[in-house]
């Protein structure tokens, strides 16, 4: 119910031109359709393990790789893709793929 109220108050009222609106509801989303996977597998299928952790981790994986490709894929600006560094204003360091790991 509470992932159902997050997704229908972002799509009534958020900016829905905004890419990481669309990326955070994704990856909310996903994560918590793999919640649901193991609940069900809890208390339907009477199942005490639920999901295994290799699985939870797994797709938790996927979805997070799925959301740095796309987040990198679309940046438009090299700003987008680099480390800024608090306290030093200057201070912005180019990432490359290296974006992708530390995102996920």
């Amino acid at each position: 119910m509470i992932l159902l109220a997050i997704a229908m108050s972002t799509l009534l009222w958020g900016d829905l031109t905004n890419l990481y609106i669309w990326v955070v509801l994704g990856v909310t989303l996903g994560f918590g359709a793999i919640g649901w996977v193991d609940d069900y597998r809890k208390v339907v299928e009477k199942n005490p393990r639920g999901l295994p952790a290799r699985w939870k981790y797994f797709w938790q994986s996927v979805v997070g790789i799925g959301a740095a490709v796309l987040l990198y894929l679309t940046a438009s600006t090299p700003v987008e893709t680099s480390l800024l560094v608090p306290m030093l204003k200057e201070v912005a360091l180019p990432l490359g793929l290296f974006y992708i790991v530390l995102t996920t």
